[in-house]
């Protein structure tokens, strides 16, 4: 579900002040987007913005189900908000639960990480 990997890489590159900013502003970004989905004018480019960011942090499972997402709105079919909704709440779930197993460096402790505001 998260390519750890990825956001090792990324905590590393970054430091872990801004990972933590980032990971927080992730979580506000990635609540309004999927929650006002339906109702913003340009579904398929907040769709692309989900995918980018969870691509970028490594949020895999998420990426792939907003990318499926924004195909079936480029193609006319309808969003399916729900299984979106539901795979970024299991990928934030995940992340914060094996956040503290992965990587050496401090900055991927989980209580170094922020807890989302929204669930």
């Amino acid at each position: 579900m998260i390519d750890w990997t990825r956001f090792e890489d990324l905590a590393a590159e970054v430091g872990p002040r801004r990972i933590g900013e980032i990971i927080s502003i992730f979580w506000e970004e990635v609540d309004a987007a999927v929650a006002g989905l339906t109702e913003g004018p340009d579904p398929a480019s907040t769709l692309h913005f989900i995918t980018s960011c969870a691509a970028n942090l490594g949020f895999q499972e998420l990426a792939r189900a907003s990318q499926v997402a924004e195909l079936d709105v480029q193609a006319g079919r309808p969003i399916d908000q729900a299984t979106l909704m539901t795979c970024y709440r299991e990928s934030r779930d995940a992340f914060l639960a094996e956040v503290g197993q992965h990587g050496s460096a401090p900055m991927l402790r989980s209580e170094t990480v922020p807890k989302p505001h929204h669930s």
